[in-house]
């Protein structure tokens, strides 16, 4: 049978409905697929033979070539398959595609269009460079077929044009770019896919072009058209606002917009300013009321697609608001809104309203509020954009000025109240999304929600009437609780009683989920609790606590999400922490103690909540009396599943003694000794040592170090009496230590053992003492064969600890060693640690590695028999390569390597120590010597607003979001300390409770390396030091 024939007739078997023909059918082309004319014929004689061949099978045919391109075409495609195109049927199909761009049916156009475009990526322009005039000239054809298969190509192939074809490219396209916008005065439904994806080429190319190396130049390439460009955007988004329908092209050039002013600021000022930010405020306006109209008051919305894609009024108003939050967050823009700021807020709110279908969810799910109530979720909604753009407005005070939330608040609360006498059923929404947003700003100052907003607010939840709506009841409570360090000490009571009566049965979920969410609000007292909030706490937690476990029983068959669950039990943990009464402890506990259990035990897959069980059990051992009830419950059913989970069930051992851990540590060796130790010890260790799962030695690992920590010498009389007599505690801490160093065990498993030996060594160091040879020369192995940062940072920390007490043993000990290569294993050691240090994190490691390197340098001065290790060379600073910075973006461009130079491994030591200075600084509590650096660096503190380079308009994304819209400082902001806020979020780093009582963890490293430096600068060979240390590091070093 003719090839081609059997081709036309295996398509059309795989598109039968009959089972057995349609496999029959896919098995054929399997084999067809790896001839070597497949392609060929697929293009030739199906796709380009509409008079023969019917439209399905065709289409059928154009998707099949897409998938033979990505697979077949070249040999370096990520999904190759052989055989490879031979160059022959490679030159027939590209010769044979562009044609077919103009094929009268769309599906087919836009699978060949896909197939174009994945063979220009290999052989565009060097091997097909008739391919864009071909393009170029289907753009101009007047055929609107013909028109659409072409943009779709260059739609396509445009992400894929480097910076050196971009300048030839862009003056050619852009003209044509235009034609075709300003040719279509109307978006009909036809022409709205061309339109859209025509901006979104001009889109892509002025992207790349931000990448050049000369950004001025890019500038003055888009300039001359920028204007009439807009022009024609202009058009589109000033088209009306149709009610259900797709908003193509209103999205795209909205992101055009957002792009432009994010890439291009200096240009798009004016051209904003001439009528186009007036025209996208007012649609704006239309969306937000269209909104309310089809999605607030009504459940009329609809779902629009365009080719599978969401484009209703929803996604446009999205785009809208991160068009105004980007111009809103740049300097040279934001003088576009200020003057209509307070509409655009008041708009914004409109769309934070609860729509009718979130309300019915809401009802439904009651879990789908709680995740919907979290402006950090991943979910986009106009709702939750909204508000955060709100949000994101009153955070730059310096740009809002005189504005504040009350504002707004007054206005959204003064509308509804009008709305209320009209008799308009919907007139509470708009006060709950006021209140909704407040409720996001508890960041802000005082001086921006003043104490009379507040007082209003906290005497409007204490009356709120029956005849409320139960969502605007709920984000009264959720308001209110919200600034919950603010409320007079007066109301504070109050208000826990209020909320002990919103938990009823009787209330609606929603007012019962938000009293809950009330009380997990409580946190902020946790760290730093008074006698008000205990006392008032104490008097409602035996009234609260049953309510809580009874709420989450009602819910629990419709929390499938575990959202309430979570809740649940994050507000019993905060009323646990704050409440300091023993009695109140033992009248909830025989209720409070089997449900937190009985939801571990229920849920042990499930890392969140289980970790939450553990805490709330851990916070009940406060007391001795509680701490019994609990470890008597617990105990026997942690041991009996250790028992029993064998190697089928290996998570449910590492959650058992995670939990086994945190009851340890709560009873801090000072009660329920009898209960956690001995024969549960024992068993615990030699599991350890038994395991060969990763997680359980890790569980059991840290639990070691727990006992260690909370019972000291006192764990060395626990033995198991049916074995050996050496088999005490130290000799399960010494076989456990060598079994995590062990090359068989996985590398992942010597993650902490640093911190481990950190413990044994503070509170056991006469003990293993006459172990250390062994457990040395097992990190020495380990470390040669570890190729992960954190593993290797565990390792060097055992070291690190043993310089800073035993440095002569240590260094003599390295030094008798060799590595792999015959040298001195102390080399190997410091030369891998040197290169890793600036890597390493963690308040404990970075101060004892710090330190230990500072005594290694000390001594490698000093001491005369370090000569090898002073000429020691080892990697040092960065060399930046400037020809390296930017270049074409094409797929067999490789990574360029980095190149280093080479300095002696002392001076690598200095500059490792004054970069670890320089990061406490930067880090805690004095940025002062920072700005004296970069002070001298720049010629002095700037006045007013800075720009470093006022050309550069083009800000990385990355650098948004984070402060005030950016995750960067301005060079006003640093010298002026405004920044420093950035850091807050590492001042207060968690600090292992095992190595609490380590003296690193409470030394003052700043202080430390201030006399450190003081005294090295004294030594007469500083100066060659000084020599080798680049402008900062010397500046640095002169404060000394």
């Amino acid at each position: 049978m003719n090839q081609e024939v059997y081709l036309l007739e295996s398509l059309s078997a795989a598109l039968s409905e009959n089972p057995d023909c349609r496999k029959e059918g896919e098995d054929a082309l399997k084999i067809l697929d790896a001839t070597e004319n497949y392609g060929v014929m697929l293009t030739c004689n199906i796709i380009n033979n509409p008079e023969q061949v019917p439209s399905d099978v065709r289409q059928f045919a154009a998707i099949l070539l897409k998938q033979y391109v990505d697979c077949h075409w070249h040999s370096a495609a990520d999904k190759f398959l052989q055989p490879e195109v031979s160059p022959k049927a490679k030159m027939v199909i590209m010769q044979t595609l562009p044609s077919l761009l103009a094929d009268d049916n769309s599906k087919i156009r836009s699978a060949v269009a896909y197939a174009i475009s994945a063979i220009a990526s290999w052989e565009w322009p060097d091997n097909w460079p008739g391919l864009f005039p071909i393009i170029v000239q289907g753009v101009k054809s007047g055929n609107e077929f013909s028109l659409d298969g072409a943009i779709r190509v260059l739609n396509e192939i445009s992400s894929e044009v480097n910076v050196d074809q971009i300048f030839q490219m862009f003056p050619v396209v852009v003209p044509e770019i235009l034609n075709i916008l300003s040719n279509f005065t109307t978006c009909q439904v036809s022409h709205i896919a061309i339109i859209s994806r025509t901006i979104k080429v001009y889109h892509t190319l002025v992207t790349i072009l931000a990448e050049a190396p000369d950004f001025k130049l890019s500038q003055k390439l888009i300039e001359p058209d920028l204007p009439s460009l807009l022009t024609q955007v202009h058009k589109f988004i000033t088209q009306p606002l149709a009610e259900n329908e797709v908003q193509e092209p209103k999205i795209s050039c909205i992101a055009l917009v957002q792009n432009m002013c994010k890439l291009y600021p200096k240009l798009m000022h004016p051209l904003l300013q001439s009528g186009l930010m007036s025209s996208i405020l007012k649609l704006f306006e239309n969306v937000a009321q269209q909104y309310c109209k089809l999605a607030v008051y009504s459940n009329e919305i609809e779902e629009t697609t365009l080719e599978d894609e969401s484009v209703g009024v929803v996604d446009l108003a999205n785009e809208i608001i991160v068009l105004f939050s980007t111009v809103y967050a740049n300097g040279k823009l934001c003088d576009t809104l200020i003057p209509n700021l307070a509409d655009l807020l008041f708009c914004s709110l409109l769309l934070v309203q609860p729509s009718e279908n979130s309300l019915e969810s809401w009802e439904s799910d009651p879990g789908q509020f709680i995740e919907d109530d979290d402006l950090d979720n991943c979910f986009i909604s106009c709702r939750n954009d909204a508000a955060s753009f709100i949000i994101e407005v009153f955070s730059d005070t310096k740009k809002s000025k005189n504005m504040a939330p009350v504002a707004l608040v007054a206005r959204a609360i003064d509308t509804s109240e009008k709305m209320h006498g009209a008799g308009d059923a919907n007139w509470w929404k708009l006060s709950e999304a006021a209140l909704f947003v407040l409720s996001k700003m508890t960041n802000l100052s005082d001086t921006l929600i003043n104490e009379d907003t507040l007082k209003q607010l906290w005497e409007s939840f204490f009356q709120h009437s029956k005849r409320k709506p139960s969502f605007l009841i709920a984000s009264e409570i959720a308001t209110a609780s919200s600034f919950f360090s603010r409320m007079p000490h007066e109301l504070f009571a109050q208000f826990l009683s209020t909320v002990n009566s919103g938990l009823e049965p009787s209330h609606p979920e929603i007012v019962r989920i938000q009293s809950l969410k009330a009380i997990q609000n409580l946190d902020v007292f946790t760290e730093n609790p008074n006698e008000l909030v205990t006392g008032s706490v104490e008097q409602v937690f035996p009234n609260l606590v049953p309510k809580i476990i009874q709420m989450e029983l009602e819910l629990e068959k419709r929390d499938t999400q575990h959202y309430i669950l979570d809740v649940v039990l994050q507000s019993l943990i905060v009323l646990t922490d704050l409440c300091g009464s023993e009695e109140a402890f033992q009248k909830v506990e025989p209720q409070l103690g089997p449900f937190a259990l009985a939801l571990w035990i229920k849920n042990n897959n499930e890392m969140i909540v289980t970790e939450l069980c553990k805490n709330l059990l851990g916070n009940m051992c406060k007391f001795q009396s509680t701490a019994e009830a609990v470890c008597k419950r617990a105990i026997p059913t942690l041991m009996s599943i250790l028992k029993s989970a064998g190697c089928d069930n290996v998570g449910a051992s590492a959650v058992a003694l995670d939990l086994l851990t945190e009851l340890v540590k709560k009873c801090q060796g000072k009660y329920c000794c009898s209960l956690v130790g001995g024969e549960v010890f024992v068993f615990c260790m030699q599991l350890t040592l038994q395991s060969d799962d990763t997680s359980v030695v890790q569980s059991g690992c840290d639990l070691l170090k727990t006992y260690v920590s909370s019972f000291g010498v006192q764990i060395l009389a626990w033995r198991d009496p049916k074995v050996a007599a050496d088999q005490d505690a130290m000799y399960y801490i010494v076989n456990i230590i060598l079994k995590i160093l062990s090359p068989e065990t996985a590398e992942m498993g010597a993650v902490f053992v640093g911190r481990l030996m950190a413990v044994v060594l503070l509170h056991l160091s006469n003990q293993i003492v006459s172990h250390l040879d062994h457990i040395l020369k097992a990190v020495l192995s380990k470390m040669q064969q570890t190729k992960t940062l954190s593993v290797f940072m565990s390792l060097i920390t055992i070291y690190a600890i043993l310089i800073n007490h035993k440095l002569p043993e240590v260094v003599q000990f390295l030094s008798s060693l060799p590595d792999p290569t015959g040298k001195s294993a102390l080399e190997y050691v410091l030369r891998e640690w040197v290169v890793n240090q600036h890597n390493f994190y963690g308040l404990f490691e970075r101060q004892v590695t710090c330190v230990a390197l500072s005594k290694l340098l000390q001594h490698i001065l000093i001491s005369e028999r370090t000569d090898t290790l002073k000429a020691m060379m080892v990697k040092g600073d960065l060399i930046i390569n400037e020809n390296s910075k930017c270049g074409p973006r094409t797929r067999s461009k490789g990574k360029l390597t980095d190149e280093y130079t080479s300095i002696p491994l002392p001076i690598k030591m200095l500059k490792l120590l004054i970069q670890e200075y320089q990061s406490y600084c930067d880090k805690y509590d004095d940025l002062d010597s920072s700005r004296k650096a970069l002070s001298n660096l720049t010629g002095g503190a700037p006045n007013g607003d800075v720009s470093l380079d006022d050309d550069a308009d083009s800000t990385s994304s990355e650098d948004e979001d984070c402060y005030g819209g950016r995750n960067y400082v301005t060079v006003d902001e640093f010298f002026t300390g405004q920044g420093d806020k950035l850091f807050a979020d590492d001042l207060d780093e968690q600090i292992d409770d095992d190595l609490k009582m380590d003296p690193f963890v409470s030394l003052d490293l700043k202080q430390y390396l201030t006399e450190y430096f003081s005294q090295l600068k004294q030594l007469p060979y500083y100066s060659d030091f000084e020599a080798a240390l680049n402008r900062r590091e010397i500046l640095l070093m002169q404060e000394f």
